[in-house]
């Protein structure tokens, strides 16, 4: 027979075929870190035994959180060997059917290296899956908009002007301050950090060319099209939502309408209508920025 003393919480008891533990003492929350790692001391005394006996006798009390690790112990125990509880006090069965009946044991002993080698794997394959719907929406919804464009074109008296209007002034024109600031301020700073590095060599002149191929290329159409996915792209979401909240766009399906020809094609339209409008009055504010750097920095004038 084999004794190990683990202070008043654990006690070990060994026989041929059996281990008996003997639990006791005050089972809280501030005792709880004493009681797991004295429990993951004698753990590997008992990986080989047949059978494993759990003795309350000694429990003097229990709370919430002790009880919901002691499940947990009795779980893991229960996949090692046989395991049975006896000399069980009245308030400990009474704490662990009611925690029993709300508490789902989450914790996965080490011995399960197959279930946790299996979780990387259903990560990326929920991964894939979610990624794969998102594909097969964008493509019902580009395919959709595409029928919405052909049925307007086939009867172009069913085009909203009025809706489209509306939406090409809220892209648009609310947008030209944010876009005219922004490039003004992306022309400034393009020209101001050429001029400096220009300067050096002598070949200040290149400061014209810099400024009337990077801001019409590449500077005002990236900065347009960020503003306008964040603004009026954010702005056509929050719109449709609360059509679908208040119930409006069954409403519409009821009644026959085409909900893409009637709600998405005049706002798709307006944005392909303002877009181009905006770049171009980008590119004049970008390249009027720099011309400003130009001729305070290096002198070159605006002829």
């Amino acid at each position: 027979m084999f004794f190990m003393n683990s202070e008043e919480y654990i006690d070990i008891e060994r026989s041929k075929e059996s281990v008996t533990i003997r639990l006791g003492g005050i089972w809280s929350v501030e005792s709880l870190g004493s009681i797991e790692s004295l429990y993951k001391k004698v753990l590997p005394e008992i990986f080989d035994a047949k059978k494993i006996v759990l003795d309350l006798k000694r429990v003097e009390s229990i709370d919430t959180s002790a009880m919901i690790f002691f499940i947990t112990m009795r779980s893991e125990l229960k996949k090692i060997a046989d395991t049975r509880v006896i000399n069980t006090p009245k308030e400990f069965c009474r704490m662990f059917r009611m925690v029993k009946r709300f508490y789902t044991p989450s914790y996965r002993p080490k011995s399960a290296t197959f279930a946790s080698l299996l979780e990387p794997i259903l990560r990326i394959g929920k991964g894939a899956v979610s990624i794969y719907y998102d594909i097969v929406l964008f493509l019902s919804f580009i395919g959709r908009s595409a029928i919405a464009v052909f049925d307007t074109l086939k009867r172009p008296s069913s085009f909203r002007i009025k809706e489209t209007a509306v939406n090409i002034y809220s892209t648009g024109v609310t947008a030209i301050p944010i876009v005219a600031l922004s490039s003004f301020l992306v022309g400034i700073v393009i020209a101001f950090q050429s001029a400096v590095q220009l300067q050096k060599y002598g070949a200040n002149i290149f400061i014209v060319d810099m400024i009337g191929i990077s801001i019409p290329r590449e500077l005002a159409p990236l900065i347009t099209a960020i503003i306008v996915a964040g603004r009026s792209g954010s702005a056509y979401t929050a719109q449709i939502g609360v059509m679908k909240i208040t119930e409006e766009i069954d409403a519409m399906k009821t009644m026959g309408f085409e909900i893409f020809r009637f709600v998405v094609f005049p706002r798709i339209a307006a944005m392909m209508i303002a877009l181009p409008l905006l770049i171009f009055f980008a590119d004049i504010i970008g390249i009027y920025g720099g011309l400003l750097v130009a001729k305070m920095q290096l002198d070159i004038t605006p002829a």
